[in-house]
């Protein structure tokens, strides 16, 4: 199967990894995302009881006013940061953190399969040729958020580049618009946080694919965007001016 993303050779495997009965009811729906704590069946509004959440669910929680702009301007928003060890180390432990609060199981099995496994690097394997970039926390939802489509619609084609960089203009003008993203200080945590998240889905994925449950999945990540952002992935379509309404 092909796609935005060059299907993933690398062996970071882990809903493979996680017991059948684990995978049906987990990996599929909670822990592809940062919105593991949200508890099953909660709907968006629910979400508004929590006061604190990571840079990825709010950047999440704007990407239907990246939608809704049309085509945004050639020169959008950089998000640019520095990655460091530290850094990766500090969102890794973040992310397995909020995962083992509702899923212990499918956590231990994201930890040793990211302990083999550098998620930075299955990350720039995954974007290579895309026109995005590894240091830039608007590519990284970009990434996070394009994939999610392809899935949710069954997408199989190779994406020309110049569509993946009219989302990512949208994106970056979204995220640009909000203080609490767009923040240097903030732009370090997101990025990498986002690419946990797409390398997870993206794993997801190919589990499926080897399954057969490729249907299954989708319906799972089109709910999950749906609670996420409160935006129905199914109702868009993505063409070189970026993300629209389906006519």
């Amino acid at each position: 199967m092909r796609s935005m993303i060059r299907i993933m050779t690398v062996g970071i495997v882990l809903a493979a990894s996680v017991p059948h009965a684990a995978a049906q009811g987990v990996f599929d729906m909670g822990v592809l995302t940062n919105t593991v704590s949200i508890p099953r069946g909660a709907s968006a509004p629910a979400r508004t009881a929590r006061s604190v959440y990571s840079p990825g669910e709010r950047a999440i929680s704007v990407l239907p006013n990246a939608f809704g702009r049309g085509a945004a301007p050639a020169g959008a928003a950089r998000l640019s940061y520095s990655s460091t060890p530290a850094l990766r180390r500090q969102a890794l432990d973040g992310y397995l953190a909020r995962a083992s609060r509702q899923y212990p199981e499918a956590a231990r099995v994201m930890s040793a399969q990211f302990a083999k496994h550098d998620y930075a690097a299955v990350y720039r394997s995954l974007i290579g040729g895309t026109g995005l970039r590894d240091n830039d926390a608007a590519d990284a939802v970009t990434a996070y958020t394009v994939l999610g489509w392809q899935i949710a619609n069954g997408y199989t084609d190779n994406l020309p580049p110049a569509r993946i960089v009219a989302a990512r203009r949208q994106i970056a003008a979204a995220l640009a618009a909000n203080p609490q993203l767009s923040s240097p200080a903030t732009r370090p945590a997101l990025g990498e946080e986002m690419k946990l998240l797409m390398v997870t889905l993206h794993a997801g994925w190919q589990s499926a694919q080897r399954e057969g449950n490729l249907s299954r999945y989708a319906d799972g990540v089109a709910r999950l965007f749906r609670t996420q952002s409160g935006r129905d992935l199914r109702s868009l379509t993505l063409t070189d001016a970026g993300f629209s309404r389906k006519g």
